[in-house]
């Protein structure tokens, strides 16, 4: 009975997140045929598949790179939650002192510090310090520095494997590390004398507070100690379900993620299976372009984690819609066809946000409705939690594809092309031999004016917008269209 009634439970909970996506569709206007992780090829289909099934019976680490939405941790922590009930929960990854950072806490710890610390953060180049796989450290020279980073939700009494990553060598000073009131000494010998790229305890108990500091020994043999530090993972034991470390760091752009001088060193020890790279927004915001030589950043980022791991599935995303200094940003129309083109060409999935969340001219509306915040760059708490809500949504709908179509080569809806798309041709992957769907030569009309489309089988509101040059947002308004489904020999007016 008792079983029954969880089973129960779970379902109304499903239930419940499908209601609230439908709802939230209509209201701002969603276009779900954007609602998976595209892919170009069975292999990374089924790689990526079989990466998320094996929480089952082991640990799957997923890695989220990006900038401040993604430090804030509010688009992690509703993602990450509804993935761990689903797969299984193998603990809460990385947590990092920011305050010591000079920087902004994210929604899931508050952290404070003592003492005088230096900071690097991968947004500024070239780094003054060596970057963990974090994207920040900390270091201090102060004998009586300290960190603290406290937990607002408690973790349960259980046991946990808790590693400690900092650098390792002769000037290193001894250390302690305290959870709640359980404290763990590591003495400067047996830091230095470690065979691993960082410290690692089992602790039993309740977690709450974590607190590291400097402690004086007499075993130091160095006379200039420095303590360098990238920040503490804390894993379930038993190594099974869901890890999911989000490595945001405010103001970033994309080459941020090549300045990790310790990832190779880190990612043997995190071993990430599955890594999302969510930037672009500080790219393109403030010329209104994407720079020339982002392809290039995109691919080399794409190698270097390739070489951490060659079984690895790598997400690229899009942007959503930007509205800056009165103008609506048009290169992001162009940052979405250049990632998409990229991430065929390389071999990634891709998530295609930009034409998701509605595309062009859309943010003002989240704006309005409450989603998005007033400077149209940022999203509102409740809006940062319908895109965590969309990103879960498109895991389980890429899933639950390739198990219906085992065999099913590629699954890629194209681009939605708008008006005022400035730049042709930001990124041509015909150079290698690869022709994503959208660049098929098609006979395009050159005027959408009283066009109407007449339905055929296989179409969607998303490919006829496409091949039209308009968005599905606006072909469901101008024919009074509730949803997206379509009916053989229907008439779709195009303007």
């Amino acid at each position: 009975m008792r079983y029954l009634f969880i089973v129960i439970s779970f379902l109304l909970s499903l239930n419940s997140k499908c209601q609230q996506l439908d709802v939230l569709t209509n209201v701002l206007e969603l276009d779900t045929q954007y609602c998976f992780l595209q892919y170009h090829s069975l292999e990374v289909a089924q790689n990526f598949r079989n990466q998320m099934k094996k929480a089952q019976n082991d640990r799957v680490v997923i890695c989220l790179y990006g900038a401040s939405h993604i430090q804030s941790e509010i688009v992690t922590k509703k993602t990450s939650s509804l993935l761990k009930e689903k797969f299984g929960d193998a603990g809460i990854g990385f947590i990092f002192p920011f305050s010591a950072a000079d920087s902004y806490d994210g929604i899931n710890y508050k952290t404070s510090h003592t003492g005088k610390w230096n900071y690097s953060k991968s947004y500024q180049l070239p780094p003054k310090l060596p970057l963990g796989i974090r994207g920040m450290t900390v270091q201090t020279r102060d004998s009586n520095a300290s960190v603290n980073m406290n937990l607002k939700s408690p973790l349960k009494s259980n046991v946990y494997d808790i590693l400690i990553f900092l650098e390792r060598n002769e000037n290193t000073p001894a250390i302690e590390l305290e959870i709640d009131s359980v404290k763990y000494l590591f003495s400067s010998d047996k830091v230095i004398s470690s065979d691993s790229n960082c410290l690692k305890i089992t602790h039993r108990g309740p977690i709450s507070k974590v607190k590291l500091k400097w402690i004086n020994d007499s075993l130091s043999k160095s006379n200039n100690q420095v303590l360098t530090f990238y920040g503490i993972s804390i894993e379930h034991h038993s190594k099974i379900g869901l890890m999911y470390h989000p490595f945001g760091v405010g103001a970033s752009p994309f080459e941020a993620v090549l300045n990790l001088g310790k990832l190779q060193d880190h990612a043997q020890i995190i071993k990430p299976d599955i890594v999302i790279i969510d930037y672009g927004t500080n790219n393109i915001l403030y010329n209104n372009k994407v720079p020339i030589n982002l392809p290039e950043m995109v691919e080399k980022a794409v190698k270097n984690f390739r070489a951490i791991n060659p079984d690895i599935s790598i997400i690229l995303t899009s942007t959503q819609d930007l509205f800056y200094k009165k103008k609506y940003i048009t290169a992001g129309i162009d940052f979405n066809y250049m990632m998409d083109s990229l991430a065929a060409v390389n071999q990634c999935l891709y998530w295609n946000f930009y034409d998701l969340s509605g595309g062009y001219k859309r943010i003002r509306d989240w704006n309005s409705k409450g989603y998005a915040k007033d400077d149209f760059i940022h999203l509102t708490q409740k809006g940062y939690d319908l895109k965590g809500l969309l990103l879960y949504n498109s895991f389980i709908n890429t899933i639950e594809k390739i198990d219906k179509f085992p065999e099913l080569k590629q699954w890629h809806m194209p681009v939605c092309q708008y008006e005022d798309r400035k730049s042709i041709e930001v990124y041509n992957p015909v150079q290698k031999n690869i022709t994503p769907k959208d660049d098929k030569n098609e006979d395009k009309p050159k005027s959408q004016k009283n066009r109407v489309h007449i339905v055929k089988k296989g179409d969607t509101l998303s490919e006829i917008a496409a091949k039209y040059g308009t968005t599905v947002s606006k072909l469901k308004k101008l024919n009074h269209l509730s949803s997206d489904k379509l009916k053989l020999k229907q008439k779709i007016k195009i303007k």
